[in-house]
């Protein structure tokens, strides 16, 4: 009984992956059609697990609270506006519905309030004010040669609030009386909240990435006034500039411990993102990243 079920599970999992990566051909062309085939490889990975569910199914609904430690991927199109990404520690938790069958297989939904992003710190690219994209012209009459971007010494912070709801299927190992490994694997969607842009600092402005090629020195040399360290102390909000929906694959490794009127649970994993989040991406593309820790409590109902 044992390996039909695991053989049952295993299929489940690699029809929805082999499904998900069929569908995904085009989605970067199409946002509408990336929705359709998002809800396609949902709907059968939900009807692939309930056809496998014994008459003994138990149901759990209950919490989690953790940690994400999110950042920014580079897609197919990379910039210097948007590399260099790296993990910031932020919230993850919310709530949990689970459905155990034959102490093996299960099925698990959750609604999640996750923070994606990530952070920069140090000589990084910086978005042109008008008064320095009339700078180029001066540079350009001068035969001094650039890449088209500005850099600052900075700390800058994105920060991007969605609902995430993932539908993952559950594999479930050990005797069921007191401790369980288990594993989760299933697609996910996120729906956009807020997001900022948060820059810290005052720094001056370079033409190169090393730091060396300060913009005042042409300034001097012009006679005009030098710009000298400039504020970059900012908190923007930049949740029209993103797409409202976000969807990818999640999945974890944890332990349960059974009590008499649920489990308390820890588990290990994360989500990465299909999608570029971007919907303006002339200065380049990133999809989401984040590694979570949680705990949680599932109340048997």
């Amino acid at each position: 009984m044992f390996f039909v079920l695991l053989f049952q599970a295993e299929f489940a999992l690699i029809g929805t992956l082999f499904c998900l990566l069929v569908g995904s051909y085009g989605w970067i062309k199409e946002f509408k059609m990336k929705t359709k085939r998002f809800w396609s490889v949902l709907a059968f990975t939900v009807s692939s697990f309930l056809t496998i569910f014994g008459q003994e199914t138990i149901f759990y609904a209950g919490g989690k609270v953790g940690i994400g430690m999110p950042s920014l991927a580079t897609d197919s199109k990379s910039t210097p506006l948007n590399e260099g990404y790296a993990l910031r520690l932020s919230y993850y938790g919310g709530f949990a519905f689970e459905i155990q069958s034959d102490k093996i297989l299960g099925f698990r939904t959750e609604i999640n309030y996750s923070q994606q992003g990530g952070k920069r710190q140090g000589m990084q690219a910086i978005q042109l004010s008008n008064q320095l994209k009339g700078f180029w012209d001066l540079l350009s009459s001068k035969g001094v040669k650039h890449d088209n971007y500005m850099y600052a010494n900075l700390k800058s912070y994105a920060i991007y609030n969605y609902l995430e709801v993932p539908f993952l299927a559950k594999c479930t190992f050990g005797s069921g009386r007191v401790f369980n490994f288990y594993l989760t694997s299933g697609p996910f969607i996120g729906f956009l909240l807020d997001a900022k842009s948060i820059t810290k600092g005052a720094s001056s402005i370079y033409l190169d990435k090393e730091g060396t090629d300060p913009v005042d020195k042409y300034l001097q040399g012009e006679g005009l006034s030098v710009l000298g360290l400039q504020s970059f102390n900012n908190d923007i909000d930049i949740t029209k500039n993103l797409n409202k929906v976000n969807f990818g694959w999640q999945g974890a490794i944890g332990f349960e411990i059974i009590l008499k009127s649920g489990k308390l649970f820890m588990d290990f994993g994360g989500n990465y993102g299909f999608a570029p989040i971007q919907k303006d991406r002339s200065n380049g593309e990133n999809i989401t990243d984040n590694a979570v820790v949680t705990f949680g409590y599932l109340h048997q109902l």
